[in-house]
């Protein structure tokens, strides 16, 4: 089980999507949400590090100045 991105390659759509993937077959079946077009791009996710004190938005902490 993996949570993956993907972007639709349709020229009219472009929809980015997330996606929890428990199969290839899944992934194989995976459609865009917006237009349906079958032609999808898995893209490169980006993470949310760590803070020093190792909370981070992911997690529900956010950082209030004080």
């Amino acid at each position: 089980m993996a949570l993956y991105e993907y972007v639709c390659m349709n020229k009219k759509c472009k929809h980015r999507m997330e996606k929890i993937i428990f199969s290839e077959d899944e992934e194989k079946a995976l459609r865009c949400e917006k237009c349906n077009a079958k032609k999808l791009k898995k893209i490169m996710s980006v993470c949310s590090p760590p803070d020093v004190r190792g909370l981070n938005a992911a997690n529900g902490y956010t950082r209030t100045k004080e």
